[in-house]
């Protein structure tokens, strides 16, 4: 008995130490094929994130801690669409969003907008979401509208 209890706990604990997410390096290869297949130009952010900015904006950008309004389209590499603004902005906290788009988003100015890629390990990495698979590349085409 003592010995079944033993491995139970042993067999938790390695479960709930595995590492099921893709290595940016990874991501990085399927991103820089999909910005060629594209004809897309990008910047990548030290963390890995993809940025390409078709309007700059103001000279002002938000910070990590920034409340933003942005309008927003997210779709997968394939193109398939997950979730958009719609006629709603939406208004929320940088520091509340995913990894990616707390780094992203502050590539632009007010009134800025663009795409970004972001690696599955700075998006939901292996926790699916409704319409997202697990360490799914995420792709949003952004506009910053405000942010204070």
């Amino acid at each position: 008995m003592r010995y079944l209890f033993s491995f139970m706990i042993c067999a938790v604990l390695f479960s709930a130490c595995s590492d099921c997410s893709t290595p940016i390096a990874d991501d990085e290869k399927t991103i820089e094929e999909y910005l060629s297949s594209t004809n897309l130009s990008a910047e990548k952010t030290p963390e890995g994130v993809y940025y390409s900015i078709s309007v700059p904006g103001s000279a002002e950008k938000p910070n990590s801690n920034s409340q933003v309004t942005v309008a927003y389209r997210g779709y997968l590499l394939d193109g398939t669409e997950f979730d958009a603004s719609g006629d709603d902005d939406l208004v929320i906290q940088l520091w509340q969003v995913i990894q990616g788009w707390t780094i992203g988003i502050p590539q632009f100015g007010r009134g800025g907008s663009g795409t970004l890629i972001i690696p599955s390990a700075l998006a939901y990495d292996c926790d699916a979401r409704t319409g997202i698979p697990a360490n799914s590349i995420l792709v949003f085409d952004i506009t910053l509208v405000d942010f204070q």
